[in-house]
């Protein structure tokens, strides 16, 4: 879900990023993607996640 608060974050373009390629590509694919992108982000710890756009509850809300 697009974070209507954060306008131009990059939060925002991996949600419209991730919409367009489970349209482009197969189901697994697209939950491998998910799944490198939360790996990504799980081992950067220091990132502010807020500052790029990130709602505090991301991780339940439903692309």
């Amino acid at each position: 879900m697009i974070n209507k608060e954060s306008k131009g974050h990059l939060y925002n373009i991996l949600v419209m990023i991730y919409h367009f390629i489970s349209f482009i590509v197969l189901g697994h694919e697209v939950g491998d993607c998910k799944e490198n992108l939360l790996e990504l982000i799980n081992s950067h710890s220091e990132i502010n996640l807020s500052s790029m756009g990130f709602p505090d509850n991301w991780r339940e809300l439903n692309i």
